[in-house]
C-alpha cells in the first residue's frame, strides 16, 4: 500500500507535463488553387489573368495561355497610342514576365489606385507593367 501515494504522485507529474493537444483555428481559410495539385510538390500557381484587360484611351491587354505549357501565355496587346505587340510570356509567382521590344518587363498584380490612372481608379483587378501602362478588367 505504500506504493500507491508514489503512484499517484508520478501520474500527476507525468500528465502536467504532458503538451496539450493542438486545436485546429476554423477562421484560417487556405486559398488551395494557389497551389500545384500534386501533393509531392507545392509550388505555387500563378493566377488566372486570362481574358481581355482595358487601359485608357483605347488600349488593351489580352492573355491566353499556351497550349500544353502550364505557366506559359500569349500577350497581345496595344500598349501606347502607336504600337502593337504579340510576346510571349511565362509565369513567376504572380507575375508574368515578357521582352518586347528588347526590354523585359512583368505585368504585375495590383488595383487601380495602384495603377496611378485615374481612368482606372476604384477597378478592383488590375494588372501593371511600367507608369503610364495599366490594365483592368471590366469588373
Amino acid at each position: 500500500m505504500r506504493l500507491l501515494p508514489y503512484a499517484v504522485v508520478i501520474a500527476a507529474t507525468v500528465s502536467a507535463c504532458s503538451k496539450p493537444e493542438p486545436t485546429v483555428d476554423s477562421s484560417v481559410v487556405v486559398n488551395t488553387a494557389m497551389f500545384s495539385a500534386d501533393p509531392a510538390v507545392i509550388k505555387p500557381v500563378a493566377p488566372d489573368y486570362t481574358g481581355r484587360w482595358t487601359g485608357v484611351e483605347g488600349l488593351y491587354l489580352v492573355v491566353a495561355k499556351t497550349r500544353d505549357q502550364p505557366g506559359h501565355y500569349t500577350l497581345e496587346m496595344h500598349y501606347d497610342l502607336d504600337h502593337t505587340a504579340t510576346a510571349p510570356g511565362q509565369a513567376q509567382g504572380n507575375t508574368i514576365v515578357f521582352t518586347r521590344d528588347g526590354k523585359a518587363e512583368a505585368l504585375k498584380p495590383t488595383d487601380g489606385t495602384g495603377t496611378g490612372l485615374k481612368y482606372l481608379a476604384g477597378k478592383k483587378e488590375c494588372l501593371r507593367v511600367k507608369d503610364g501602362e495599366s490594365y483592368c478588367r471590366a469588373t
